[in-house]
């Protein structure tokens, strides 16, 4: 396999034979991409994966074997929660593995965003993106949100899927929310096909309902923090039909590429000529409201 991956462009790649070189390896210089074969001479790649997630967050794990059917109620327990993971069945085809590592590296992975999950949503759903939005706490990831070019596409954390865990996620606000561009989703992973608007304000009403049936007032007030955020971040369809919708749809898309490429003054920039053109639209008030808080002007 190493041999495949080093016909790749700008990949350096370096090669283990235990368990105990690899997590050396890792410990030393952590990787982007992560191959590992499930039997090693002293262990297996469950090991070295374990290792793995504890030091970095690789945007993409392969994990090889011919016996994947073997392993496989062992695989499905481990691997719960472990996001950008792939099981591939040996022998691999040449292009299947550069293809799946060719679309990892085309991923942009940064670091916590400065925005909420369903402010992250919006703007990929307004600008038209494919991102996987992944919601983490101190103990890891939560859950992920998938949106396909503008489309709510899936949701899982981990007590499901669908529209269920997309409103679990919404509410749950996690302190912390990555977001990356993805070049494609395969279809048959679609769990959710409800507008994403009405699942936001679906969110927003349940956020306002916990809100007040919760007896610790700490609780309570998260939570209709929350719901405020979403509610004064929605626009209906209707209203957004009333004004120049492409010139604002350009400036709304520019801004979110320029928030997925960490230029947030430039998204700044973007979201204000929003504002010139719709002004008072909460989506661009959110937005400019964070950056500010983050300093842009």
């Amino acid at each position: 396999m190493l041999s495949v991956l080093r016909q790749l462009p700008n990949i350096s790649s370096v090669g283990a034979a235990s368990v105990a070189e690899a997590i050396q390896i890792i410990h030393v210089e952590p990787p982007d991409i992560a191959v590992l074969d499930i039997r090693l001479p002293d262990g297996n790649g469950l090991d070295v994966l374990h290792a793995l997630t504890q030091v970095c967050r690789p945007a993409c794990i392969i994990l090889a074997s011919a016996h994947v059917d073997e392993f496989h109620s062992t695989l499905e327990r481990e691997l719960q929660g472990i996001p950008n993971i792939h099981i591939l069945h040996k022998p691999i085809r040449r292009d299947e593995l550069l293809n799946l590592v060719r679309n990892s590296t085309a991923s942009q992975l940064y670091g916590d965003s400065p925005f909420t999950a369903s402010e992250n949503l919006q703007l990929a759903c307004m600008g038209r993106h494919s991102v996987r939005i992944e919601c983490r706490d101190g103990d890891g990831v939560v859950g992920e949100i998938v949106v396909e070019n503008g489309e709510l596409w899936s949701a899982r954390d981990a007590e499901g899927d669908g529209e269920d865990a997309f409103r679990r996620l919404i509410v749950s606000e996690a302190p912390h929310v990555t977001c990356h561009t993805i070049s494609s989703v395969p279809p048959d992973e679609r769990n959710i096909a409800s507008n994403w608007q009405h699942l936001l304000l679906d969110a927003a009403r349940i956020a306002d309902e916990q809100a007040a049936n919760s007896p610790d007032p700490h609780t309570a007030a998260r939570v209709q923090s929350v719901a405020t955020k979403m509610g004064s971040g929605m626009i209906s369809l209707e209203e957004f039909e009333e004004f120049d919708r492409e010139r604002f749809d350009r400036h709304m898309k520019a801004g979110a590429e320029a928030v997925l490429s960490s230029d947030l003054q430039q998204a700044y920039r973007e979201f204000v000529r929003a504002e010139s053109i719709h002004p008072g639209d909460p989506r661009v008030q959110s937005s400019l409201e964070q950056l500010r808080e983050l300093g842009y002007s």
